[in-house]
């Protein structure tokens, strides 16, 4: 008979210390990691892979999924905020910078795929096309993890803003080799015209839709709404709230348009906090408002200033986006298949083939070995299309898929490591040069 209420039933006793065993996990290997390798977010994948599918398998599938839901709103906020955090002066004024060093990140991991996987390692050009597309692919949630995170103020540096735009545009990218990756199947009759040009069309569209939008809401919008809320709410003493239902507006639609139209998701994040952004730009200066200090009733003149929207995110949105981020680096975990990586050809061939995508961070200045460092980490992105080749197109064989999850795997570890170091000893050197602060205006 059905229902027209979920039945309540008390978890066990085993599902409870499980539970709180993954949880602490988390919290221990984080902290292990931050302090000893200064990378948290490589704890957290750890701990996906001892407690999910890969290894001990004790997590329930519908708590895998919960937490791969959880995971991705984590990243969708990381991704948000990296926008929001962005200086926009350098963004318009490197965008071509950007472009470049995208396209460097994209057809480079290609070429040597082809190389590697085809001419070196005997495999078809196909499976090396493939593995290549998911070597392409930046990972964003890495990315901003690692910009965060930093010894030194990268997001509001140049290289910073190089490194988290051009991560953004390999997204975008990536999303369109994932769905010619999925064309190859044949699940899907569309033109591959168009199966390409949809994600890109699409991404313009949105980028070219944020600018005049963003002008019409900071010149327009926001001021009656600041008006309203100053003569009709004006004893509710808001605060954070009316920044709060802003940015989930924003952010919502933003993403909602991003999934429907067909481009990325992140983009569509990445976007709305660009926006935001440029919305904190337009914080009303600090009022002057008379306020009782003392049982005399005399007056003095104190300054109440409105928060931006970024004080807005640290102070109300802080801790959930730390543990979303915990889980969706912990999902990263249990979708490698850890047990099947062990197999001695295919080990060194990973390693080999990890080696040239990262080959690169030997050469050059620092400020080149930061940023490639920047960009070699694949993450969620590289899982997912290299999980189609050999899942949905069936083109994949499963000693290419391990040979590429390897690579993904070390350069995803090795990346975030690299820029720890450079910004540790190198930091000051960059941050003081050519790449590093900018007095660039909007």
């Amino acid at each position: 008979m059905s229902s027209s209420f979920f039945e309540y039933h008390e978890p066990s006793i085993e599902q409870i210390l499980i539970l709180i065993a993954f949880f602490v996990a988390l919290g221990i290997f984080t902290a292990a990691f931050e302090q000893y390798a200064g990378i948290g977010l490589l704890g957290q994948i750890l701990v996906g892979g001892i407690f999910g599918t890969p290894l001990s398998n004790i997590l329930a599938e519908d708590w895998l999924s919960t937490f791969l839901a959880l995971g991705y709103l984590g990243l969708i906020g990381l991704v948000f905020e990296g926008g929001l955090s962005s200086r926009l002066d350098l963004l318009f004024a490197n965008l071509g910078i950007s472009t470049i060093c995208a396209a460097t990140g994209i057809l480079a991991p290609i070429a040597l795929s082809i190389l590697f996987i085809h001419i070196v390692f005997g495999y078809t050009l196909l499976e090396g096309f493939i593995a290549g597309a998911a070597l392409s692919a930046t990972s964003l949630g890495t990315t901003f993890t690692v910009l965060k995170g930093a010894t030194i103020d990268l997001r509001n540096a140049r290289i910073g803003t190089v490194l988290s735009s051009a991560a953004v545009i390999d997204d975008v990218v990536a999303l369109v080799l994932a769905q010619v990756i999925t064309s190859l199947g044949g699940s899907d009759g569309s033109p591959l015209g168009w199966v390409i040009g949809r994600p890109v069309l699409s991404a313009l569209g949105l980028a070219l839709v944020t600018v005049p939008l963003s002008w019409l809401l900071r010149h327009r919008i926001l001021p009656a709404l600041r008006q309203l809320r100053s003569t009709i709410l004006k004893l509710l003493k808001i605060t954070h709230g009316e920044n709060l239902a802003v940015m989930t507006i924003l952010s919502s639609v933003w993403i909602s348009i991003a999934a429907y139209a067909g481009t990325s998701i992140l983009l569509g994040a990445y976007l709305a906090g660009v926006m935001v952004n440029y919305l904190d730009l337009t914080t009303p200066p600090a009022k002057l408002s008379h306020r009782a200090t003392n049982t005399e009733l005399d007056t003095h003149r104190v300054v109440v200033r409105e928060p931006s929207f970024a004080e807005t995110f640290e102070h109300r949105l802080g801790v959930a986006q730390t543990l979303g981020s915990w889980f969706f680096f912990a999902s990263i975990g249990y979708c490698i298949p850890i047990r099947d990586l062990w197999q001695g050809t295919l080990v060194w061939q990973g390693i080999v083939y990890s080696n040239q995508h990262g080959s690169c961070l030997k050469r050059g200045i620092w400020p080149g070995i930061l940023l490639g460092s920047g960009m070699v980490a694949r993450g969620e992105i590289g899982l997912l299309i290299i999980q189609l080749g050999i899942v949905t197109s069936g083109k994949v064989s499963k000693e290419v898929f391990i040979v590429a999850i390897w690579a993904i795997l070390l350069n995803t570890i090795v990346g975030p490591i690299a820029v720890r170091l450079v910004a540790r000893y190198k930091g000051d050197a960059i941050m003081g040069g050519h790449w590093g602060f900018s007095h660039a205006t909007l």
